[in-house]
């Protein structure tokens, strides 16, 4: 049902959106990504900005994408982190 969404990413967001509800909407909000293909920026790499900036939070999640400017994003997340250079290019469970 994840497409090709990679797999920490699907458990991020049942992580993180353990609701039914709210996993449905934040699962469809990311899939949203991995339908398009000309973001200039890795698919997953934006997903993981997007979770990690959204940090549970699905107001915040939708805000995000529907403002979305990719390395804009990828950004904001890296800077939130403390961490510039990190990208979000690794799964979760290997940051």
């Amino acid at each position: 049902m994840g497409n090709n969404i990679p797999p920490d990413i699907l458990h991020k967001i049942d992580e993180m959106f353990p609701d039914k509800a709210s996993n449905e909407k934040a699962l469809n909000s990311i899939r949203k990504i991995f339908e398009e293909e000309n973001w200039g920026v890795g698919q997953a790499q934006l997903a993981r900005s997007v979770l990690f900036l959204a940090d549970g939070k699905l107001p915040e999640l939708q805000n995000i994408m529907t403002t979305i400017e990719p390395r804009d994003t990828i950004l904001q997340a890296e800077i939130k982190a403390g961490n510039h250079g990190h990208y979000f290019t690794k799964p979760f469970n290997q940051c």
